[in-house]
């Protein structure tokens, strides 16, 4: 399967964002941009053995994608829980009881606006075919009755 690096791929997918997200949206051509992302990085030269074309393709980028979201908001959210002296969590959710209201306050402002930068500068990929995410629809007890 096709390999491309982090670096090279965070540099093809500003241009590719920069080209197909507008005012926070991608764009919803007909049949979707998947196979348009595709051809778009398969176009980098570090790539010598092509991504395939179709939904399969999509989804090794989807998660590169996905993978490299995800280190950037690690890395930011260490350095912010290190400012506030955040060392414990209980779940996925900060301990912040032993900061002041202000500070949880400030605390709380920082993690919501590296989100919004996340969410701007490295939005999440849409649908292969263009559609909307089907999982907003259906709250998380509704999946887990599914179960």
């Amino acid at each position: 399967m096709a390999r491309i690096t982090t670096p090279t791929y965070v540099t093809q997918f500003a241009a590719f964002r920069d080209k197909h997200f507008k005012n926070g949206q991608w764009e919803r051509p007909q049949g979707g941009l998947g196979a348009v992302f595709v051809v778009w990085i398969n176009k980098t030269e570090e790539v010598s053995d092509p991504y395939p074309d179709g939904p399969d393709g999509y989804e090794a980028l989807k998660s590169k994608h996905n993978l490299t979201r995800g280190k950037i908001k690690r890395d930011h959210m260490a350095a912010i829980n290190q400012q506030f002296g955040v060392v414990e969590f209980v779940g996925r959710k900060a301990v912040t009881t032993h900061l002041s209201p202000d500070d949880v306050k400030a605390y709380q402002k920082a993690c919501d606006d590296l989100q919004q930068e996340l969410d701007s500068k490295i939005p999440r990929l849409p649908r292969y075919d263009g559609s909307l995410s089907g999982t907003t629809a259906i709250s998380g007890q509704q999946l887990l009755n599914l179960l």
